[in-house]
């Protein structure tokens, strides 16, 4: 398992997760974690036959960062 896959699986069960983190770690942590919803190729699947889009956002409160999955629909092929 990688580093950064039960973050991730965490974010992807529950839509939310927090952690507590050095700020000069902060960068590199958001960026494992982008990378991985990027390798995750079955959950690509599962939300391309849902019709949303989930967008990984974060917010920064000082030491905290909370990754949460922002959904939007995609547009129909049929509706265009």
């Amino acid at each position: 398992m990688r580093k950064y896959e039960p973050l991730w699986n965490l974010i992807k069960a529950k839509s939310t997760a927090t952690i507590e983190a050095p700020v000069d770690l902060h960068a590199r942590i958001i960026q494992a974690v982008k990378k991985e919803k990027s390798m995750d190729k079955g959950y690509k699947l599962l939300t391309l036959e849902s019709g949303t889009k989930f967008v990984l956002r974060h917010k920064i409160t000082g030491t905290r960062i909370t990754f949460y999955l922002q959904g939007t629909l995609r547009p129909s092929l049929s509706n265009l």
